[in-house]
C-alpha cells in the first residue's frame, strides 16, 4: 500500500541561501589552500584564513585607536582636545569647556600663564589693534604682517588645488599671510588677494630653468605676487633630506608651476647648489633682496649649534640692514606629507628647546631687533601660539592646524594620495567633497578666533599686545608639585631681559 507523504513547504530563497553558504565555504577552502601552499607569510601558513583577521584589524588600527580607545589628551600629533578646539573655532562655535579642564596640571612639563591682578580692559587693547613687528624695514618694500598666527609652508603638490584655493581665500578674509611652500607659486595661491610669502627650496621650483639652475628673471617677474621670500635650508619633519617626485605623479600643471620636465623624475637635492657656506649664502640672500626689493629670510630646523652661532656672528658683523630679514625656526615636531622615519623621529631639535636658545643667541649678539623670529612646529591653539611668543617668537606659522580647519581628520594618509577629506590628494573624486568657498570661510574663522583668544590671554596677563608676552609670563611644572618660571629655566642674557629693559626705559623717561 503506497502512502503519499506531504512534501515539506518550500521557503522562498532557501535554495539561494544554501548556494551562498556553499560558495562561501568553497571560497574559504580556496583561501586556506592558498595560505598553506604559500611560503612568504608564516602566520598565513600556520593559521590559514584566521591570519587574515589580524591583517584586517591591523590595517584599521589607527581608526579603531582614534574612535574608540584614545583619551582626550593622549593622541599624537594632535590630541582630541586640540582638534576639537580647531574644529569649533573654524565653524565659529563656542569653544568653552564645561566642568573644568581634563589636563593634568601637575604633570611634569605642564605649563600655564600667570594672570595679572588688574587685567587690561578690552577698550585699552582691542583685538584688531596690535600688529606684529615690521619685516625688512631696510628694504624698498617692507612687509607688515597683520596676524600673529599665519599659514605655514604647504606646497601645491603636497596639497590639492581645492585645498590651496581654500587657504588663499581664508588668508584673504582673515589677513593672515599664506606661504607658498617650496613647490612654486601656483594659480591656486593667486586665486584670492592676500599677503603671500614665497618659499624657495633646494629644487628652486618656480624660479629655475629646466636644467635646475636659478633663474633671476623668473624670480624677479614672480616677485610682484609675494610680500617676502624664505630660503628653506631644512625643515623639522625631515632635516637634511632632499626629495624625489616620481614622474608618474608629475602632471602637466605641476610641471608648468615648478618648471620641471614632465617625462622624468624630479630630484630635490639635500642642499642648495647656489651656495655652500655662510658667505655665499649671504650673497644669495642679498641677490634676492636686490632683485625683489622685499624681505628675504631663511628657514631651518636647529641642528648643529655651531652653524647657528656662525650664522648669528655673520649677521652681527654686517652693517645694519644687511643679512636675512627673518628666520623661520622649525621644530622637530613639524609635519610633512612624507618623511623617512629616522629623520622624523630622531633628527632635529624640538621647538620648545630650540626657540629660547636661538632667541638668547640673537640677544647676546645684539641683533634680535634686526631679525624677525618665526616659530613653526606643532602649534594649533591660541594658548600654544602664546607659548611660542613667550619662548621668543615674533609670529607663529601653523600648517596642520589650518588643515584641520578645512576638515582634516588626522587620518595619517597624507603620503598615499588617498586623503579622505580631499586635502592632500589630487584625486578629482576626493577633492570634489572640499568646497574651497565654504572651507575658505572656515580657514578665516580659525585664524580670526586664534587672534581673538590670543588677545583674551594677553589682556588676562595685563598686557596690551602679544608682542609683550615673554618668559616671565609662563611657569612650567617640574613634576614634584612645584612650578618654575620659564625665565629661570631659560634665563635671558645679562642686560637683555625684557623686564629690565622696560624698567630702564621707564626710568629714562621719568
Amino acid at each position: 500500500m503506497d502512502f503519499d507523504f506531504p512534501k515539506p513547504p518550500t521557503v522562498p530563497g532557501s535554495h539561494l541561501f544554501f548556494y551562498l553558504l556553499g560558495g562561501a565555504c568553497f571560497f574559504l577552502l580556496c583561501v586556506a589552500a592558498w595560505d598553506v601552499l604559500q611560503k612568504k607569510h608564516t602566520l598565513r601558513h600556520n593559521f590559514p584564513v584566521a591570519a587574515w583577521i589580524r591583517y584586517i584589524l591591523e590595517s584599521q588600527r589607527e581608526k579603531i585607536q582614534q574612535y574608540f580607545i584614545e583619551g582626550p589628551r593622549t593622541a599624537r600629533p594632535y590630541n582630541l582636545r586640540q582638534r576639537e578646539w580647531v574644529y569649533r573655532s573654524s565653524k565659529n562655535l563656542p569653544s568653552a569647556l564645561g566642568f573644568g579642564t581634563d589636563l593634568d596640571l601637575q604633570a611634569a612639563g605642564a605649563w600655564y600663564f600667570v594672570h595679572a591682578g588688574f587685567p587690561t580692559l578690552e577698550s585699552e587693547s582691542p583685538t584688531d589693534a596690535p600688529l606684529p613687528p615690521l619685516f625688512g624695514p631696510a628694504r624698498k618694500f617692507p612687509f607688515q604682517p597683520r596676524q600673529y598666527a599665519n599659514i605655514s609652508d604647504m606646497s601645491f603638490g603636497s596639497l590639492g588645488s581645492a585645498a590651496v584655493t581654500a587657504l588663499a581665500r581664508g588668508a584673504s578674509l582673515s589677513g593672515a599671510w599664506l606661504s607658498s611652500g617650496e613647490g612654486g607659486l601656483s594659480p591656486y595661491h593667486l586665486s584670492s588677494p592676500c599677503d603671500r610669502v614665497f618659499e624657495v627650496g633646494t629644487g628652486l621650483f618656480g624660479v629655475r630653468e629646466l636644467d635646475g639652475t636659478f633663474s633671476p628673471q623668473r624670480y624677479q617677474e614672480l616677485s610682484a605676487q609675494f610680500r617676502a621670500t624664505t630660503i628653506k635650508l631644512s625643515q623639522g619633519a625631515k632635516p637634511g633630506g632632499g626629495g624625489v617626485l616620481p614622474k608618474a605623479k608629475i602632471t602637466a600643471e605641476i610641471a608648468r608651476v615648478r618648471n620641471i620636465p614632465l617625462d622624468q623624475d624630479c630630484h630635490s637635492p639635500n642642499r642648495f647648489k647656489e651656495f655652500h657656506d655662510l658667505p655665499s649664502m649671504f650673497a644669495f640672500i642679498k641677490r634676492l633682496q636686490d632683485l625683489s626689493g622685499k624681505p628675504v629670510g631663511v628657514k631651518f630646523c636647529l641642528g648643529d649649534r655651531g652653524f647657528a652661532r656662525d650664522l648669528v656672528e655673520q649677521i652681527a658683523a654686517l652693517p645694519e640692514g644687511e643679512g636675512p630679514d627673518h628666520i623661520i625656526l622649525d621644530g622637530a615636531e613639524g609635519g610633512t606629507g612624507a618623511a623617512p622615519a629616522g629623520l622624523a623621529d630622531n633628527m632635529g631639535t624640538p621647538i620648545r628647546e630650540a626657540l629660547p636658545w636661538l632667541d638668547n643667541l640673537l640677544r647676546e649678539r645684539g641683533v634680535r631687533q634686526r631679525v624677525r623670529l618665526i616659530a613653526a612646529g606643532r602649534f594649533a591653539t591660541a594658548s600654544e601660539v602664546g607659548l611660542a611668543l613667550a619662548l621668543g617668537a615674533d609670529t607663529v606659522n601653523i600648517a596642520r592646524g589650518f588643515m584641520l580647519s578645512m576638515g582634516c581628520i588626522q587620518a595619517m594618509t597624507c603620503h598615499t594620495n588617498r586623503c579622505p577629506t580631499g586635502i592632500t590628494t589630487h584625486s578629482a573624486w576626493l577633492q570634489a567633497g572640499l568646497d574651497p568657498q565654504e572651507k575658505g570661510v572656515r580657514v578665516a574663522n580659525y585664524a580670526l578666533n586664534l587672534r581673538r583668544e590670543l588677545m583674551l590671554l594677553v589682556r588676562s596677563m595685563g598686557l596690551r599686545s602679544p608682542s609683550e608676552i615673554n618668559r616671565h609670563h609662563v611657569f612650567v611644572n617640574q613634576g614634584d608639585g612645584r612650578s618654575t618660571c620659564l625665565a629661570e629655566l631659560w634665563p635671558y642674557p645679562k642686560g637683555k631681559d625684557p623686564r629690565e629693559l622696560a624698567a630702564s626705559l621707564r626710568a629714562r623717561a621719568g
